[in-house]
């Protein structure tokens, strides 16, 4: 079976201070005379609360205090990106349908538009709506409500649906000096008023496509006051340039680390720790320099491939894993913790309904390519079934 991804284990760590309540002083004093030097976010829901940590303690490798919010909120972090003169995707705040509409027949949005809560990830709760029926359900069914990270929609993100490419960056940055180190391309599918990830391709940094992302990033995390650790910026190259979907201050999840490493011939993790305990090696590390930006190039191709289940069902697990051990440029996968005996799978519709995920590697990329057309072929007639059983 694919190696199953094993992180955060609490016996990696010397103590576990337990769940934060929203109560510095009882932190502190669990803490005791510990001095903390540097608060790092782990995932998506520790964005806000690294900062705040990070301003309390008055630790020296914290991002801008003043510009917090752009890092998390989508609403706050598209104002913040045009108020710095970048080019944005036209975005509005809005509280009902009654404001939504408005827009519309204003003329300041046209259809189709995307709605999103202001907090969520991996396109959880993202809509395309084609006309105001569909915005207005989205707006029902999202406004109000907590999103996956239990964070409550008060106000919901109505944005133009920006045509082109999807582009994902990520960097690792000291001192206010950003360090790109992959640059990965998005290919999604439509499904029913939603885009799900079919898999995500890591590029050439050289390339001139990539050059134009790196330089958009670079701009977005000056914009937001990403001065250290780790970020990665989702970005649209449209046919006007490139467009903020994102910007997150944390590594990019989902990634498997050894398959990544194995890629790049570097470890995005150990740099991201090298920013904050040994800035150094961090600054000294083999970059490659294109128009004063630093990226690291790859050394082999890779793609990450989403599994998308088109209906409810069962997921023919021994048959997955046989295709996928079969494959010559297979590298590891995993499968989603909610897959399990007797391995029912919901329809996918985002990227925490998809059953799992696996990567392709090789320095010869159109075996890749050809590996994965396969493996889309047999996951498509054969990994699925209507019911538990063979």
């Amino acid at each position: 079976m694919p190696e199953e991804l094993t992180l955060g284990y609490l016996n990696d760590f010397d103590r576990d201070l337990g769940i934060y309540q929203s109560d510095d002083a009882a932190l502190e004093n669990t803490i005791g005379e510990s001095k903390v030097e540097h608060v790092i976010a782990g995932s998506e829901p520790g964005v806000e609360l690294t900062d705040h940590l990070a301003t309390r303690w008055k630790c020296p490798t914290r991002n801008v205090d003043a510009l917090a919010a752009s890092r998390r909120h989508k609403i706050a972090m598209q104002r913040r990106v045009k108020q710095v003169g970048l080019h944005t995707a036209t975005s509005i705040e809005i509280r009902s349908s009654a404001e939504a509409k408005s827009a519309i027949s204003s003329g300041l949005l046209s259809l189709p538009v995307v709605v999103k809560p202001p907090k969520s990830a991996g396109t959880d709760g993202v809509s395309i709506c084609h006309n105001l029926q569909e915005m207005e359900l989205s707006i029902e069914q999202l406004l109000n409500q907590y999103d996956r990270f239990h964070n409550l929609n008060d106000a919901l993100l109505l944005q133009e649906f920006l045509y082109g490419e999807e582009y994902c960056v990520s960097a690792i940055s000291a001192g206010g000096k950003h360090y790109f180190t992959d640059v990965w391309r998005y290919r999604k599918r439509s499904v029913s008023n939603t885009r799900v990830y079919e898999c995500d391709e890591l590029l050439d940094p050289a390339a001139e496509q990539s050059v134009t992302a790196l330089e958009y990033s670079n701009s977005v995390l000056c914009a937001v006051g990403i001065r250290w650790g780790p970020s990665h910026t989702e970005l649209m190259l449209t046919s006007n340039g490139p467009r903020l979907i994102e910007v997150a201050a944390r590594l990019q999840g989902g990634v498997h680390p050894g398959a990544l490493t194995d890629a790049l011939g570097c470890d995005p993790i150990r740099l991201a720790a090298a920013a904050f305990v040994a800035p150094a090696k961090l600054h000294s590390a083999d970059w490659l320099t294109a128009r004063s930006l630093h990226f690291h190039q790859r050394r082999a191709s890779l793609v990450c491939v989403h599994l998308i289940a088109d209906a409810v069902g069962y997921l023919d697990i021994e048959y997955a894993v046989k295709c996928l051990e079969g494959s010559p440029t297979y590298f590891k996968g995993s499968f989603s913790p909610n897959v399990a005996p007797p391995y029912r799978v919901t329809k996918t519709v985002d990227l925490f309904s998809s059953p799992g995920f696996y990567y392709l590697t090789s320095v010869d990329k159109d075996q890749m390519w050809r590996d994965y057309e396969a493996l889309r072929s047999a996951e498509s007639n054969h990994f699925y079934r209507a019911s538990p059983g063979r």
